[in-house]
């Protein structure tokens, strides 16, 4: 059935056309019909059609087809197919170059009117979805140049843009801890895409701090005054997603007693996080992409749309390029996302952080457990820089946490954090990170010691492993054991 797709049907003859009008109902379009090029006119000022369907001579005098070109201005209008009384006299060029699509039999069976028929709404189809991805591209390509804009007038000092001082406190982004050069890139990025309404892409392993970074850069947006709304698209199954971010009708499905308002309405005016937008479903990826392109959703059971003034800052920590080529994220989708990308630096890049971190985490466990007195120790500062932290920031975190509850009242030893404790096996592995995290954190120190046991032989730890070289090659790069 095509029931969304709205035809006009242009005949003078009157029996012929009710017999096509009834003939296409059947099939499922909604028809409007007209007798002559008046009637045309005035429906078409009314109603927008997907392809409409008229006698030549209705076209324009002389078969010229001027009608067709005032209708179909640079072929971007509906499709238009004509019935031709007389095939002899009928100029197919001058056809084409006004707009018609296809032309058929006056007299012809309903078989060959049907195919022809299906044939141009396809290509309609096909044609709308390139205008479409042109335009998105436009407006990605008219984002970027803003944004590099911004980044020319910057770089020129025309907004008396001043780097921040490494040694002082930075004034504006207090929650940032960190005066290392990866972490003072990123709050330079952070800084010129705050002031813009471009979409942005947060990449990093788990643990770098990508929901700090979205914060900092709402902080810092005219939007600031306006609602800041995070949701885990890994944590929810397909309609439970949909009902968190669009909302849901009373009676929409079994348990909705009542009207639910979505996280969009919430972030109406301010920003929304996506964390984990590499976990959406692929359903759900198709009606992201239409809130992003038109800001306009339905909530779950209902017909109304709704539109919204949304910024939308989504994070991953998959190699989200890798799942659009293996076909598991969109790839319409991703370059909509994709219009600013903010790489996070893992800890092990911006070890200089290690000690301002762990002195800030000791400061705020310090206060409460009242162990004023206590610091960490010059060795376990050693171990801890030397350390590679598969955990990141929120590893780091925990450890120190961990270290206040153990520590004998006035000093931190290597002992009291759990990847040094008893010398773990595996380091890294402790409570408090996610399960991805603690697989991860397994699997890339098992294939570590493995690499060692074969004199860094990838071809023996492969087959140790029961993997091929070329799988144990791409784990190799992924946990950065070069």
């Amino acid at each position: 059935m095509h029931t969304e797709l709205k035809i006009l049907l242009a005949k003078k003859d009157d029996t012929l056309r009710a017999d096509y009008a009834a003939y296409l109902e059947t099939l499922g379009y909604v028809v409007e019909q007209a007798r002559d090029g008046e009637e045309i006119q005035a429906i078409c000022h009314q109603m927008k059609f997907d392809v409409i369907l008229l006698d030549d001579h209705l076209a324009g005098s002389g078969n010229g087809f001027h009608a067709v070109s005032e209708m179909n201005p640079d072929n971007n209008g509906p499709g238009m197919i004509a019935f031709i009384e007389d095939m002899d006299k009928f100029d197919a060029s001058k056809a084409v170059a006004a707009g018609i699509s296809d032309w058929v039999s006056d007299r012809g069976d309903h078989d060959e009117f049907r195919a022809r028929l299906e044939r141009t709404i396809r290509d309609l189809a096909r044609r709308q979805a390139l205008v479409q991805k042109q335009r998105e591209s436009e407006k990605i390509k008219m984002e970027m140049e803003y944004v590099l804009q911004g980044l020319k007038e910057i770089v020129r000092g025309q907004k008396g843009f001043i780097l921040p001082d490494r040694v002082k406190k930075r004034e504006d982004f207090p929650a940032i801890i960190g005066n290392s050069r990866e972490i003072e890139k990123v709050l330079e990025l952070v800084r010129l895409v705050a002031q813009t309404n471009a979409t942005v892409l947060i990449t990093g392993e788990s643990g770098t701090g990508k929901e700090l970074i979205t914060r900092a850069i709402h902080s810092q947006s005219p939007r600031t005054d306006h609602p800041f709304v995070p949701i885990n698209c890994a944590a929810l199954s397909e309609t439970l997603l949909e009902s968190e971010l669009f909302g849901h009708e009373k009676g929409a499905f079994t348990g909705a007693q009542e009207r639910k308002i979505g996280k969009f309405e919430l972030a109406h005016k301010g920003t929304i996080f996506l964390d984990e937008i590499a976990e959406m479903h692929t359903g759900m990826q198709a009606k992201m992409l239409r809130v992003l392109q038109e800001g306009v959703f339905y909530r779950l059971g209902g017909n109304v749309p709704i539109h919204v003034d949304v910024r939308v800052i989504a994070a991953t920590n998959k190699e989200i390029a890798k799942e659009v080529a293996e076909g598991r994220f969109r790839e319409d989708l991703f370059y909509r996302l994709n219009v600013v990308q903010i790489q996070m630096p893992s800890l092990r890049e911006r070890k200089a952080d290690i000690a301002l971190l762990s002195e800030y985490f000791l400061d705020l466990f310090r206060k409460e457990r009242g162990a004023t007195n206590l610091c960490i120790s010059k060795k376990a500062m050693d171990k801890m820089t030397d350390y590679h932290w598969p955990g990141n920031v929120r590893e780091l975190r925990n450890a120190i946490e961990r270290g206040v509850v153990l520590g004998n009242g006035s000093e931190i030893l290597p002992d009291d954090l759990p990847m040094f404790d008893n010398d773990a096996k595996y380091p890294g592995l402790q409570v408090g990170l996610t399960l991805q995290d603690a697989i991860n954190t397994f699997k890339k120190e098992f294939i570590r010691l493995n690499l060692e046991n074969t004199g860094g032989s990838r071809s023996k730890a492969a087959k140790v492993l029961g993997i091929q070289r070329t799988y144990l090659s791409s784990l190799v790069s992924k946990y950065e054991l070069n």
